[in-house]
């Protein structure tokens, strides 16, 4: 609209073209121009200003009338399509202009149905246009959005937040889910279902019928004030209970035994099979499932404001419409991204601790004033203690980030460009950071923010559940690389450019530093880290990580890249990860047998040990800058060193047995003697499982056991995707079509 200035027609207060708004955003919201201009641009008595709107000044100049109020003629805005069709040819390229231009000939069908009876004729008749092609209001549906809320307590807050406009925002509209699951109600909901198959009539725990009479409360209190701004059935506050027939389902399919085995024992990771069965069950229909953590959702910046996540929301839509529109895009993973680091504030704690999915308490400099009794309980910080640990360099050196002149945000820092693999492996190790033995923080994607699989992977590519261990990564950058492994698509995972909106991570610093990053932080990332060789361990695997426009200055590098990728045929895109290749196998023939699960586990093990020694290598290499002139290393180095008890302050973890075992660090005193004299990563002595923290190594086997475990799942897995898709449509309270009732299941009881 800023095109047309004063010349424009103008219209009348009551019509609605929300969708002008949109286009001026950016080329890019094309993707989403053409999804909604049905329901927007037909809503428009004058629907035609849309295309007016998209037309240059010239093009309204010889339009112009001396009347104001004068309609829009029909002639005019037949002219106007014209023209924006011819510059959309003539100045741009690529997939934007093919949507932008298919947006115009729709624009131009619209004109026609507008005024069949000639250019001369008059608007009268719009009315019956729209009523015959306008989608009511009540049924449209343009995306999901899944949060779990593992506290009940907390939901009266999280409600305070704006967020039925979330799924009401101008011509977009959506269905948000809250999933509300403490572990022990959800433990409850399993040992029910299964005695229930056998009982029909055996009641429900008194727990369970609780939480969910009460969210029924709270959903029917926000559905009233839904109703008000005609937003009724677009907020759900879901419980166990309410999956309970699809659970049933799986019972069913999978049997009795197996359904114990595969879902006996509670996991923390519990929720991602409902995430799955929302995914499976809005398949048919391309509408995305957007996750967001609990505290990306609601926190104290959208408290009154949620643009940040309608911009997610928004940018979510584009890039899944993208990468399905993409015939080159067949299995993707999709999200937005955290807040990253501004130039401007690369020496702030907070800034870091909020920026990328990879917690920064690694990366803190392990000072007296943070590793003062470490255990038991929490510790009070003065204001100035975690500003004093956040040094940084260290914190861009183990991220692998830069300043860079020009761009307001720390940039990744590039591939190195010399002549031999075996430099710029020795180079990369100490310059790429995260990138190098995990995610890349400023291109991965991310579970918590507005995360989208696409119907491939969801059909796939089954949650990883069954563990007890923390795993970083596990939701989203390890699925993210699985999937490009397994499927073979390295050389297309996704669009270029998607992903680029920002979300708040209202992440609170941990109330013991100390106690947390050596007892649970760095065992997580290390199960990440190994766990990511797993799925790649080619030596230049890591180069995946980043974009090719990454690597765009650097003709050797793209050389190496695309050889990695499959070549420019896409024939050797097979998967070179010990754990991708089994679950390719696993798809491929139906079965893992005895002889190959031993196998399994020693190649895990190998790898693992050589991604330990990265690990060490890069970490005891991250800068200790003085503080109160005494060198102060990172946790990460006392860590991964195994030199935590010669800490001046840490040396209980070693002196008291109630210590967690865990916090004295992943490898032996005895090995980092030798190994610290080494030169180089390619000198580093042998890394055998008896170097090893025996805590460590015992969290490395369940680990194994929890990969090969996945392999199984896997195979499992077709099964349960029919028994979870088995339901009539709107039966399952996360299904589109499902509508609102008081009525708790079996209220007969």
């Amino acid at each position: 609209s800023s095109h047309v200035g004063s010349r424009r027609r103008r219209v009348s207060p009551g019509t609605k073209l929300p969708f002008l708004c949109t286009v001026a955003l950016s080329w890019q919201s094309c993707g989403t121009l053409a999804l909604k201009l049905q329901t927007s641009l037909l809503s428009a008595p004058t629907g035609a200003n849309l295309v007016m709107s998209m037309a240059g000044e010239e093009e309204l100049e010889g339009a112009s009338s001396a009347n104001e109020d004068e309609p829009l003629l029909p002639q005019t805005a037949a002219a106007a399509v014209t023209s924006v069709r011819q510059r959309l040819c003539t100045q741009h390229t690529g997939l934007a202009v093919a949507m932008l231009l298919a947006l115009v000939s729709v624009a131009s069908a619209v004109i026609n149905l507008c005024f069949p009876k000639g250019p001369d004729a008059g608007t009268s008749h719009i009315g019956g246009v729209i009523d015959a092609l306008s989608l009511p209001e009540h049924k449209q549906s343009d995306f999901f959005i899944f949060t779990h809320v593992s506290d009940p307590s907390n939901l009266d807050s999280y409600l305070s937040h704006p967020l039925s406009e979330l799924v009401s925002w101008y011509s977009l509209k959506g269905i948000l889910v809250m999933y509300v699951m403490p572990k022990m109600e959800w433990a409850l909901m399993l040992g029910y279902v299964s005695e229930v198959a056998k009982n029909p009539k055996l009641p429900m725990p008194r727990e369970l019928k609780d939480l969910h009479h009460k969210c029924r409360q709270w959903m029917e209190k926000v559905c009233q004030e839904c109703n008000k701004t005609q937003t009724p059935d677009r907020m759900r506050i879901l419980t166990p209970l309410d999956f309970k027939d699809v659970l049933l389902s799986m019972k069913d399919r999978l049997g009795e035994s197996k359904f114990n085995t595969w879902f006996g024992h509670t996991t923390y990771d519990a929720p991602k099979l409902i995430d799955s069965i929302m995914r499976l069950r809005a398949l048919g229909n391309a509408l995305p499932v957007f996750r967001f953590d609990i505290d990306v959702l609601c926190n104290s910046n959208t408290k009154n404001d949620m643009s940040s996540i309608y911009a997610a929301v928004l940018r979510g839509l584009e890039d899944f419409r993208k990468s399905v529109d993409d015939p080159f895009v067949q299995e993707f993973v999709l999200s937005q991204q955290y807040g990253g680091v501004p130039a401007a504030k690369s020496k702030d704690f907070q800034t870091w601790n909020r920026a990328f999915s990879t917690h920064c308490g690694p990366a803190l400099l392990a000072t007296p004033a943070l590793c003062k009794s470490p255990r038991p309980g929490n510790h009070t910080y003065m204001s100035g203690d975690l500003a004093d640990a956040t040094d940084e360099a260290t914190m861009m050196a183990f991220y692998g980030l830069q300043h860079v002149e020009g761009e307001e945000f720390l940039q990744p820092m590039l591939p190195s460009a010399a002549d031999t693999r075996e430099k710029r492996q020795e180079e990369d190790i100490l310059r790429l950071g995260n990138a190098y033995i995990g995610a890349n923080p400023t291109r991965t994607v991310i579970s918590g923010a507005a995360l989208a699989t696409g119907p491939g992977v969801t059909l796939d590519m089954p949650p990883f559940l069954h563990t007890d261990l923390n795993i970083m990564w596990i939701d989203d950058h390890l699925l993210d690389r699985l999937t490009q492994e397994v499927d073979g698509n390295k050389r297309r995972p996704r669009p270029e450019g998607v992903g680029q909106a920002r979300v708040v991570k209202a992440r609170e610093p941990p109330r013991n530093v100390a106690k947390y990053t050596l007892e649970v932080g760095m065992p997580t990332l290390l199960y990440g880290i190994i766990m990511d060789a797993w799925v790649n361990n080619q030596p230049d695997g890591y180069l995946l990580k980043y974009e090719p426009a990454d690597l765009a200055g650097n003709p050797q590098i793209q050389d190496v890249y695309a050889s990695i990728t499959g070549g420019t045929s896409g024939t050797d895109a097979v998967a070179k990860g010990t754990f991708s290749r089994a679950v390719k196998e696993a798809q491929t023939t139906g079965q893992l047998v005895a002889e190959k699960v031993v196998e399994l586990s020693e190649d895990l093990w190998a790898d693992a040990l050589a991604r330990m020694q990265d690990v060490y290598w890069q970490w005891i290499n991250l800068p200790a800058p003085k503080l109160h002139g005494t060198r102060q290393s990172t946790f990460a180095t006392l860590w991964a060193a195994g030199r935590v008890c010669e800490h001046a302050h840490l040396s209980s973890y070693c002196e008291n047995a109630d210590f967690e075992k865990l916090g004295q660090g992943m490898v032996l005193p005895s090995w980092d003697e030798e190994a610290r004299e080494a030169k180089s990563r390619a000198n580093l002595p042998s890394l055998e499982k008896k170097h090893l923290n025996q805590a460590v190594a015992a969290k490395i086997d369940e680990l194994i056991q929890s990969v090969t475990r996945h392999v199984e799942w896997v195979l499992l897995w077709p099964d349960v995707v029919q028994a979870i898709r088995s339901a009539n449509v709107g039966l399952t309270p996360s299904d589109v079509t499902w509508r609102f009732s008081e009525a708790l299941p079996e209220a007969t009881e």
